[in-house]
């Protein structure tokens, strides 16, 4: 078994290859990461991960998607090895600092009766925190998509932790800290994150998030279902 972190970056190369390696250094080599990448920048990021001590698989020629299509279109390639179980929403800008967090997130998902389930590693930025959610293969296959693709960018994570807490589907992993170096917080944002901001995606995803209650209302109720189903086998 092995878990897939899902990656879409642009002009980080330096800062996905600490990703990579800090993955690399604290897991028990049960991980794979699969990166979307411009062509403009596809020779730069294969220079940059080069040695690096896992499977890194690379999509490219998928400028034009937002950040969400990215996400749900690297689970669909990582959703063809079945050795996949778990599916992470990774970024660039975050540091594995536990060791074994892959194993411990695979013992309690083999342990599962019900494997339709939702994680959460501890987030250094802030302890209820949910940035990065990781989705068992059952999961998606449960609601039909990695990560809520009604949105471009924003409310995600809270939507999918909040779906799956409805269902009672939901582990925080708090002795497993995930780091997250966003620039903004150093008061030094780079060019990727006033590029994502300057599209106008907030404003959009705010008005979605505030008109498409009802969709996060039938979405629960299609989660729970298919859990009630799966525990009545």
């Amino acid at each position: 078994m092995s878990i897939a972190i899902l990656v879409p970056t642009k002009g980080r190369a330096e800062k996905f290859r600490r990703m990579v390696d800090s993955a690399c250094k604290t897991s028990d080599a049960l991980i794979q990461v699969y990166c979307a990448v411009s062509l403009e920048e596809q020779s730069k990021y294969k220079e940059c991960i080069s040695g690096v001590k896992t499977n890194v698989f690379m999509a490219t020629g998928q400028e034009y998607l937002p950040t969400v299509a990215k996400w749900n279109m690297l689970a669909e390639l990582a959703l063809k090895d079945s050795s996949n179980k778990l599916f992470m929403l990774g970024s660039d800008d975050i540091i594995f600092s536990t060791p074994l967090w892959d194993k411990a997130l695979l013992e309690h998902y083999a342990a599962l009766e019900n494997k339709i389930h939702v994680y959460h590693l501890q987030d250094s930025r802030d302890k209820d925190g949910t940035p990065h959610v990781i989705v068992t293969r059952e999961y998606i296959e449960a609601v039909g998509y990695f990560l809520p693709p009604i949105f471009l960018h924003w409310y995600i994570d809270s939507w999918t932790v909040e779906m799956a807490k409805s269902a009672g589907v939901f582990t925080h992993m708090r002795d497993y800290e995930l780091i997250h170096d966003k620039p903004s917080d150093s008061g030094n944002p780079d060019a990727t994150h006033n590029g994502i901001r300057a599209q106008g995606w907030k404003k959009r995803d705010d008005y979605v998030a505030e008109k498409m209650q009802s969709w996060l209302g039938m979405e629960k109720d299609k989660l729970r279902m298919s859990c009630q189903r799966r525990s009545s086998y």
